[in-house]
């Protein structure tokens, strides 16, 4: 008979639920967790892969139903304590704590007294029951005063499962936990194998040891099986962190690609001017974006053994990225930081280190990366992958394998589509600015790209595309911070789009009517807002260049923008949003000498009588 297969109106749940119970995949896939795996993957099919809020929403679900399902730990019986032999146990690098054999018997005993008539231990026979030998072995006198291991699995080649280890629960009680499917071969040695398998599983959190998906994640970690089974703790360090030359050019490289810096935290000169002025933020804000709270920013203790000398001083602490493969310190920053960090964990350290695009030996950048900065697949030659030393890497490694045919096809469309997005991002970058059609377009490019990716199964490899999407979305920001409001709009054009009732506001109780006809520090917002045009008048009058600015100006202009937020404005934005949108583009007009648009002439009585434009 036919798998069952998701109707068109049938959600997710309601598929999971009908299939599991279904008599052909009982009798098909009698081991639950298969059974699992097939009717997720028959609900996927029949997913709408027009709807990306939906095909979230049910990863999600998939994710956590899998959970359910993966983890199992059961109380100590009569029927399932073993104690293993030495041989049997596998070192996963935990600390390992030793309980008494006979205090356990002990509780499993009173556990039964308690129940009475309700204890039911497994049956002879039952697959989860010890074999005699180890039943009496445990019973007898042989095993007084010996002890079992608490944090460290070993192996239970009778079942019920691959691997079994005892944990405290949190009651402090001593739990059984099981995991490992005994009738499917581990091939977490393949790198895309184990990633497929960790981003499934969720393992960057994978809860607590009493859980059987703390155990898995643990198995499908980093080391090889080999080096797990032979108790190897001495995990492998980049390259970097041992070969000085190596360091030295990529940190060269990202320091001259990414200003990495500041040279010296204690005399920055104007480092973070340059840096905010970059992420169009403020100092402050700047400063409070350094490695040392970066998402690539290892700082783990398997790095630390890994890093020669000392490894902290009165500025911070040295730590290695993993987006440029060098050490790196606690105090500086790049252009490529990202929120998220440190990784402080070795789990997650091990991770870091499985999915990076290559090893640092690989990535040893010269002034100009050593490597092709356009790649050649089926005949098409790139024209703009020099904006993606990731992309470059990646590509570099998988054109070096033997692909199919499906494969190759696969990665000559992914080439191209992403050659048109970083073809767009660079575009916007030498104009300075980008638009609304130019995001819409930079985000259809991304989607493609990562549902390419998702068949090669090379979804977290090609994380680095947000990031470029994320560029065009900055630029946009700007173009419409100078002066999104401002020119003649056309008849349909959405700066236009009336304003809803709700936020059309007449009059301020704050303020009295007509305060913003002339420049009037005295007009009265909140302490944030105040001090946010305070800051931009400091930055501009310190750049020297065109007509001071005045805080009495910026706060009229402010209240211009949001009184006319009352009439129109463009979807989407706030009503702060359109009143600095107009503050930024007077400064652009007291800066320049003209407007960004020369149809905003609306504050022109607000600019002072030297200005050329000015109508006082």
């Amino acid at each position: 008979m036919p798998l069952p297969k998701r109707e068109k109106d049938e959600s997710a749940q309601q598929f999971m639920g009908r299939c599991m119970t279904s008599e052909v995949m009982s009798k098909e896939y009698p081991e639950q967790k298969q059974r699992v795996a097939v009717c997720i993957q028959q609900s996927r099919a029949e997913a709408n892969a027009f709807d990306l809020k939906e095909m979230v929403e049910e990863e999600v679900f998939y994710a956590s139903y899998e959970e359910s399902i993966l983890d199992s730990a059961e109380e100590l019986t009569e029927s399932n304590f073993i104690v293993p032999d030495e041989s049997d146990y596998v070192d996963f690098g935990e600390q390992v704590e030793e309980v008494e054999v006979a205090s356990l018997w002990e509780n499993i005993r009173k556990k039964k007294e308690r129940e009475g008539k309700n204890y039911k231990p497994a049956k002879p026979g039952d697959k989860d029951r010890p074999q005699k030998d180890a039943w009496d072995r445990a019973k007898g006198a042989e095993y007084q005063g010996k002890k079992v291991k608490l944090n460290k699995p070993f192996r239970t080649p009778k079942g019920p499962k691959k691997f079994s280890v005892y944990v405290k629960n949190e009651k402090g009680n001593v739990v059984k936990v099981n995991f490992g499917d005994p009738n499917m071969e581990i091939k977490r040695d393949d790198p895309q194998r184990r990633k497929n398998f960790r981003s499934r599983h969720k393992c960057d959190t994978p809860g607590p040891k009493y859980k059987a998906r703390y155990w898995s994640c643990r198995m499908w970690s980093a080391p090889t099986v080999t080096q797990l089974t032979k108790s190897d703790k001495h995990d492998s360090c980049p390259t970097a962190t041992k070969d000085l030359k190596v360091n030295t050019k990529n940190r060269d490289a990202t320091t001259k690609n990414y200003n990495y810096g500041p040279l010296n935290p204690d005399e920055p000169g104007d480092y973070w001017e340059k840096i905010a002025k970059h992420w169009d933020t403020t100092v402050e804000a700047a400063k409070k974006s350094k490695c040392s709270n970066c998402v690539a920013f290892d700082i783990s203790s398997r790095m630390k053994e890994c890093m020669p000398g000392k490894t902290s001083d009165d500025q911070g602490e040295l730590g290695y990225c993993w987006m440029h493969h060098f050490k790196c310190h606690s105090a500086r920053t790049c252009h490529t930081w990202a929120k998220g960090g440190p990784i402080k964990s070795n789990e997650k350290s091990l991770d870091w280190q499985s999915r990076s695009e290559a090893e640092a030996k690989d990535m040893s950048y010269s002034g100009e990366h050593e490597m092709s900065e356009q790649i050649e697949v089926d005949g098409y030659k790139t024209r703009h992958f020099d904006m993606c030393p990731s992309a470059q890497a990646l590509y570099k490694k998988i054109l070096s394998k033997d692909l199919s045919k499906r494969d190759k096809d696969l990665v000559s469309m992914s080439v191209r589509l992403q050659d048109g997005l970083f073809g767009l991002e660079k575009m916007a970058k030498n104009q300075g600015k980008a638009s609304e059609q130019d995001l819409v377009k930079a985000m259809q490019f991304a989607t493609r790209i990562m549902e390419v990716a998702d068949n090669l199964g090379l979804k977290e490899e090609h994380s680095y595309i947000k990031m470029h999407v994320d560029v065009v979305r900055d630029l946009v920001k700007k173009e419409s911070a100078e002066a999104l409001q401002y020119g003649k709009p056309k008849k349909n054009d959405p700066r236009k789009t009336p304003a809803k009732p709700s936020e059309r506001k007449k009059g301020s109780k704050k303020n009295k009517p007509k305060s913003a006809s002339k420049p009037n520090k005295s007009i009265k917002f909140s302490e944030k807002t105040t001090s946010r045009l305070s800051k931009m008048v400091t930055e501009h009058n310190k750049k020297g260049k065109g007509s001071k600015a005045t805080l009495g100006a910026l706060k009229a202009v402010y209240r211009r923008g949001a009184g006319a937020f009352s009439t129109s404005h463009a979807p989407k934005m706030s009503r702060d949003g359109w009143a600095m949108a107009r503050v930024r583009a007077f400064l652009y007009l007291l800066r320049n000498g003209r407007p960004s648009n020369p149809n905003y002439k609306q504050d022109n009585d607000l600019l002072p009588k030297s200005h050329k434009r000015s109508s006082k």
